[in-house]
Parts: C-alpha cells; sequence; structure tokens
C-alpha cells in the first residue's frame, strides 16, 4: 500500500530525527487508547502487516505493539490530522493497550488539582508459551500486573491446573 508520506512533518523528539506522533483510537468505541511515537519506516511496517508499530525514544529502536504481551493492534484505518504532524490509527485492540495493565494509557483524569485512576486493569488474555509478560522482570523489578503470571507457559500451566 503506497502511503503520501510527503503530507507528514516528521519532526525531531529527544534528539531522535523523522518522527511522528501516533495515535491509537479504538475503531468501534472511540476510545483513546494510546499516544507514541513511529517513523516511516514503522508507517510502512505497520500498513504492511495490518499491526501497528511504533518507535521508541527511550529504547531507541522500532516496536511491534503487542510483541511481548500479545495485545497486538489490527489496523482498519487510518488519518492524518489537518497539519500532517499526527497520524490516527484506528484499531482492533486485543488486551490492554497500556503497559501498566489498563485497556487505555488514558486511565488517569484530572479532578480538582489531583489525577484520579478512572480506567479499570484489564483480565490477561493469553500468549504463548514462553513469552515474557513483563520485561520488568528483566531489569529485576516488580511485576506490574501481579494479577498475571510473569511468563505465558506460567500461566497456561496454572490454567491446567498443574501448578
Amino acid at each position: 500500500m503506497d502511503f503520501p508520506y510527503e503530507e507528514l512533518k516528521f519532526r525531531e523528539v529527544d534528539g531522535i530525527p523523522d518522527l511522528v506522533l501516533a495515535i491509537a483510537q479504538d475503531a468501534g468505541s472511540g476510545e483513546v487508547l494510546m499516544a507514541a511515537y513511529t517513523n516511516m519506516e514503522g508507517i510502512k511496517k505497520s500498513l504492511e502487516t495490518g499491526k501497528v508499530h511504533y518507535y521508541s525514544t527511550s529504547k531507541k529502536k522500532m516496536w511491534l505493539k503487542g510483541e511481548t504481551s500479545g495485545h497486538f493492534q489490527k489496523i482498519k484505518e487510518v488519518y492524518v490530522d489537518c497539519d500532517g504532524d499526527a497520524i490516527l490509527f484506528k484499531v482492533e485492540q486485543a488486551g490492554g493497550a497500556c503497559h501498566e495493565g489498563y485497556r487505555s494509557c488514558f486511565y488517569r483524569k484530572l479532578k480538582g488539582k489531583k489525577l484520579g485512576i478512572v480506567g479499570e486493569k484489564i483480565k490477561y488474555s493469553g500468549l504463548k508459551a514462553g513469552v515474557l509478560l513483563s520485561k520488568s522482570a528483566d531489569r529485576g523489578m516488580s511485576n506490574p500486573w501481579p494479577e498475571r503470571p510473569r511468563y505465558a507457559a506460567d500461566f497456561v500451566i496454572k490454567k491446567r491446573g498443574k501448578a
């Protein structure tokens, strides 16, 4: 699929050139799921695979949404805003979009002068055995989803009553 890349205004973000804001929105409900960055390669991969690819400014690399969690974003439609400085992916979201365990990254709402949690954590949906659910485990941090196992294999074993 050809894409009019010349219509986008790629920018430098955190010293990384040629990025554009990418927004994921639930194609059915209209809920905004997340905002991140992507680049030309990410857009090409997204259109080729039908699944959204982003560019991590902290890890300085391309990533496929759902590659470790199984929570893929299947593209239904693609929009570009009037200024060409943002791309909107209307998606079918598998599981949660947020790495904190919520369906949407926008689970906090301003209430007075404080942020209050208004979203609910989603339940674990399962993955292929051996896939790491929480990369934080690799960094010696606690599992951000304590109700979920760290590895899909643990989930499968527990589900079958073998643990």
